[in-house]
């Protein structure tokens, strides 16, 4: 039943997924404590704890991922980027696999939010000079940004992973190679077949 309503509410768009974690959370300390009675104070402290350091850890990582884009901006580098880009090619069938391997590379030092708020901006009046749809853009550029959750240095997936399993992060980055592989091939194949992520605007 709890899952029906935790993946309903999101895929039903009624909540996000930080709200239906929460009601997740709130059902498990619920049957937990109350149902099974497996839980005590001092597991609850150490529930909490934990949470706090895992948290922290996360969000330690979007803070330094956060101002190096920032740092970026001052630098002038998305600039040049865009700049360098254009110089390059008009061509779509070059100017894209450029596009997605800078984004992969900065998805590997940037959070994903620093990524979208500097680069799409400055990307898209380029995408679109090249007859790219705007929404099929920002679908590459989304899929794209997210591979940088499972990508070292900066791959919050991984750190949250190591925190749970106690897996160094090390062993974890070679073993999400067989899933990266598998979404830059699925990517490649959204970006040039635009139809499949168009098809319900027509």
């Amino acid at each position: 039943m709890v899952p029906i309503i935790v993946l309903g509410g999101i895929y039903g768009g009624i909540s996000t997924p930080t709200e239906a974690a929460a009601v997740a959370v709130v059902y498990a300390f619920v049957i937990e404590g109350f149902v099974i009675k497996s839980l005590d104070w001092v597991t609850v402290y150490e529930i909490l704890k934990n949470s706090a350091v895992i948290s922290s850890s996360v969000f330690l990582v979007v803070i330094m991922a956060t101002a190096l884009g920032q740092v970026f901006v001052l630098l002038g580098l998305p600039d040049m980027m865009v700049q360098m880009l254009l110089g390059i090619s008009d061509k779509t069938y070059v100017l894209l696999p450029i596009i997605i391997l800078f984004l992969l590379v900065m998805g590997t030092f940037m959070d994903a939010l620093a990524n979208i708020l500097i680069f799409a901006p400055l990307l898209l009046p380029v995408v679109t000079k090249i007859g790219v749809d705007p929404v099929h853009f920002g679908i590459i550029m989304i899929i794209n940004i997210s591979m940088g959750f499972c990508t070292p240095p900066v791959g919050v997936n991984l750190f949250i992973g190591s925190g749970l399993s106690s897996v160094p992060i090390e062993k974890l980055s070679k073993a999400v190679l067989p899933f990266l592989l598998s979404m830059i091939v699925s990517l490649l194949i959204i970006t040039f077949f635009p139809g499949l992520s168009l098809w319900l605007l027509k």
